[in-house]
């Protein structure tokens, strides 16, 4: 079963500009957790584990998140529940069962949308190779060795910088990452 990690850099961006506390991105972690089990178990239009949270009359009094996670976590990459994990706390399952529900979906339906759409969410800007440089105040050629072989290389396998044709396109987000904010043009 394959989780996208170029999702990580999205959801981050997500909950740094939504102000997210780790209790709502350890729900919005356990919705990306049951969507990739859903998308392992065959057609992406099925959503067993969606549907059996939906059926679960418990889920409106009150369900335990770490059940639920317990449930999913054997069927998901490592990394993946390692997010989980690394949010979680007892304060989790203190929240209302309408906020737990409403970030869990809310991680279910990002993680679809980012998938169907081909990894490519609209969170990001995409620039030439040259545009980057020009932006960010780099010698020309730089933007291009690095995606071949340096710095950005990793973030071609997130889906975050690509080859179109011969020109190499870079985000912004990649950009930021490793090369800090944009310059802007001293006098």
């Amino acid at each position: 079963m394959k989780y996208y990690e170029g999702f990580d850099t999205v959801a981050e961006r997500y909950f740094e500009e939504m102000g997210y506390t780790d209790e709502r991105k350890c729900l919005f972690w356990l919705g990306v957790i049951m969507r990739v089990y859903d998308f392992a178990k065959g057609n992406s239009r099925k959503s067993p584990a969606m549907d059996s949270f939906h059926a679960n009359p418990n889920r409106k009094s009150g369900f335990s998140v770490l059940m639920l996670f317990q449930r999913y976590a054997s069927e998901v990459p490592e990394e993946l529940a390692k997010k989980f994990i690394s949010t979680y706390s007892e304060k989790v399952e203190e929240m209302a069962p309408y906020e737990k529900e409403f970030d869990l979906v809310g991680g279910y339906v990002s993680y679809s949308t980012f998938v169907r759409m081909g990894k490519t969410f609209n969170t990001f800007e995409w620039m030439t190779a040259a545009e980057a440089e020009k932006r960010w105040n780099l010698n020309e050629g730089t933007v291009r060795a690095a995606c071949a072989r340096g710095p950005l290389a990793e973030y071609v396998d997130k889906g975050l910088a690509r080859k179109s044709g011969g020109t190499w396109l870079v985000s912004d987000i990649a950009m930021q990452e490793v090369y800090g904010d944009e310059k802007k043009d001293t006098i």
